[in-house]
């Protein structure tokens, strides 16, 4: 086998994710260094759906260096937070998974529209 490094590159790819929140991954997927590792439309536990509880996604993601740079971490979830600011349900946090920093953002499935929406726009300034 050959021991020769090459250079690797981050390309975005398809990928099959829950549907209620697929838009907001792609919206998420035009940050650069962002790469998406679990998401789930619908996190509540039986008693919360028992309950009539409004469903909660999250979207778990790292950046380019897989569980690399927690100030670069730090730093993307910055701007996503600047980019959702307006919205009260939504949050984003690092966190720690098996001792290495992931980003996760949590919010009700039904913003995921209005979530989308703010994190295109801004993008695009």
């Amino acid at each position: 086998m050959n021991d020769i490094q090459h250079k690797q590159v981050c390309v975005k790819v398809n990928a099959y994710v829950d549907e209620k929140i697929a838009p907001v991954i792609e919206a998420l997927s035009k940050f650069p260094n962002l790469i998406t590792e679990y998401s789930c439309e619908d996190n509540r536990s039986d008693i919360e759906v028992k309950e009539g509880r409004i469903p909660k996604a999250y979207i778990m993601f790292h950046t380019r260096e897989k569980y690399g740079d927690w100030k670069e971490l730090s730093k993307l979830c910055y701007e996503i937070a600047n980019a959702i600011s307006d919205y009260r349900y939504a949050e984003v946090s690092v966190r720690w998974k098996e001792g290495k920093p992931v980003g996760m953002l949590n919010f009700n499935t039904e913003d995921a529209y209005w979530l989308t929406m703010a994190i295109n726009n801004y993008i695009k300034n």
